[in-house]
């Protein structure tokens, strides 16, 4: 749901939460039974990825790390690839919600993550408990998030660049799109 919040200098800044597993650990504590599904999402997302670039460097012969076709490819192979990294960078959505809400709420933005987490105020009274409270709610899960979304770009961009053929570049690419995913359809369900 979108929240409206003023800040300190009466600017308006509007927020909505994305809807995944990750903002699950951002608003329930670390006891309850949601943020642990939050913690087992990320595990499976990344060990996931890990399987797949385990599979990635398997699968390289001696002539490049990643088995890289860097000779004679066709013109269209090579567009295909152009265009599977931007939509890559594009579809990043777990690297742009991380940046944005760490960026946004950061630490010292108390009086804006107080009202979009429906804080009381008296939750949260010492310097001390609001810090504690950042960091195992915003940062961690914010952070998780990147983690998992840096790590598809980057094995994105090796299954794109060692594409031979185009309808298998974009079949393997958006396998990987299925990974990420995980934590938006285990939220919607």
């Amino acid at each position: 749901s979108s929240n409206t919040l003023s800040s300190e200098e009466s600017h308006p800044i509007y927020t909505e939460l994305s809807q995944d597993t990750y903002t699950l650990m951002m608003v329930f504590s670390p006891t309850h039974l949601s943020w642990h599904l939050g913690l087992a999402i990320f595990a499976v997302e990344i060990s996931l990825l890990a399987i797949v670039l385990y599979n990635q460097i398997e699968l390289s012969n001696d002539d490049s790390v990643f088995s890289v076709p860097y000779k004679n490819l066709p013109l269209i192979v090579r567009v295909a690839q152009i265009l599977a990294i931007f939509i890559a960078v594009i579809r990043a959505e777990d690297v742009t919600v991380a940046v944005r809400d760490l960026s946004m709420l950061r630490q010292s933005n108390y009086h804006v993550w107080k009202g979009i987490m429906r804080l009381k105020h008296r939750e949260l009274v010492t310097e001390d408990s609001k810090r504690r409270f950042w960091w195992k709610h915003i940062f961690l899960s914010r952070f998780l998030q990147l983690i998992v979304g840096c790590t598809v770009l980057v094995i994105s961009y090796v299954i794109i660049i060692q594409s031979d053929d185009v309808i298998n570049l974009f079949a393997n690419f958006m396998a990987m799109y299925l990974i990420t995913e995980i934590d938006d359809y285990v939220f919607n369900t």
